[in-house]
């Protein structure tokens, strides 16, 4: 006998969504892999989490390795925000400089976020039209 279903809504209970983020992003990562292994094909994976963390899954049997370390090693946001808030004195600013500063760190943030998704989606087209290239369609008439 299988699981009812489950409906679909927003969790409420803060404690209750990260677990659940946390046990659904484990199964998903791992559903990637799955579908990498068995159907011989290349898979991204990019998870942007509520606090703007970045989850990556790269198959990199095929795909390019150094592409998928140049994203993993391109730094988390969170840390490139945290060497500029480093340079800045944040004891001295005072709630409009604050909130210039949030606003900046959230461009930032979102300038990251975009860089590496494009890379990701050059990443993977490389790869299908690597694959295309190996595997070209039969002609029809």
């Amino acid at each position: 006998m299988g699981r009812g279903k489950v409906q679909l809504k927003r969790i409420e209970d803060k404690i209750s969504r990260q677990v659940t983020f946390s046990k659904r992003k484990g199964g998903l990562m791992k559903k990637a892999n799955e579908l990498a292994v068995l159907c011989d094909v290349e898979v991204a994976l990019l998870i942007f989490s509520d606090r703007g963390r970045l989850y990556e899954f790269c198959s990199t049997e095929r795909m390019n390795l150094a592409e998928c370390t140049d994203l993993q090693t391109s730094g988390n946001p969170l840390q490139m925000i945290q060497r500029h808030l480093d340079t800045q004195n944040i004891e001295l600013k005072n709630m409009t400089e604050l909130t210039q500063l949030e606003k900046e760190m959230d461009a930032i943030l979102r300038q990251i976020r975009f860089r590496k998704t494009q890379l990701m989606m050059d990443a993977a087209k490389a790869v299908h039209e690597e694959a295309s290239h190996r595997h070209p369609k039969p002609w029809t008439s």
